[in-house]
C-alpha cells in the first residue's frame, strides 16, 4: 500500500499569482508609453534619427534644437547588413554614410525640418551634426 504526502505548506492563491502578474504588465507598460516624451528618450534613443521623409524635406529628431540655425548641416547615415564571411565577434553591420541635410525649419525643442542635399534618405536613417 502506498502512502501519500502531503505538504504543510500553505497553496499559493491563483487568484494572487494572476493579479500579480497583471500588476507587473500594467506598470511596465506605463513605464515604457511614460518614456517615450520623456527628455532622456529623446537624448539617447530617439535623437539623431530620421522621423519622416516626404520628397525633399525630411523631419528629424535631434534632441536639442536651441543651438541650431539654417546654417547647420547633418550627415545621414545607415547600418547595413554585411553579407559574406565574418570574423567571430566582428559586427554583422557596418555604418554607410548614405546622404547630407541641410537645416530648414525648427519645428520645436526636439524636431527640426531639413532638406535633402544629396543622398537617398529614408526613415529611421542615422544624424549627426556636420563639422562643416
Amino acid at each position: 500500500m502506498q502512502t501519500r504526502q502531503y505538504s504543510t505548506a500553505p497553496a499559493k492563491n491563483g487568484l494572487q499569482q494572476v493579479s500579480l502578474k497583471l500588476l507587473m504588465i500594467l506598470a511596465l507598460i506605463t513605464i515604457v508609453s511614460g518614456c517615450a516624451n520623456s527628455p532622456i528618450y529623446h537624448k539617447y534613443v530617439m535623437s539623431g534619427q530620421v522621423v519622416n521623409v516626404d520628397g525633399n524635406d525630411v523631419l528629424v529628431c535631434v534632441a536639442d534644437t536651441s543651438e541650431l540655425d539654417t546654417t547647420h548641416q547633418f550627415e545621414v547615415s545607415r547600418s547595413v547588413f554585411i553579407n559574406g564571411f565574418t570574423e567571430e565577434g566582428d559586427s554583422l553591420y557596418r555604418r554607410e554614410t548614405v546622404g547630407k541635410l541641410r537645416l530648414k525649419e525648427i519645428k520645436d525643442q526636439h524636431y527640426a525640418l531639413a532638406t535633402v542635399i544629396s543622398g537617398e534618405i529614408k526613415k529611421h536613417d542615422m544624424v549627426e551634426l556636420s563639422s562643416n
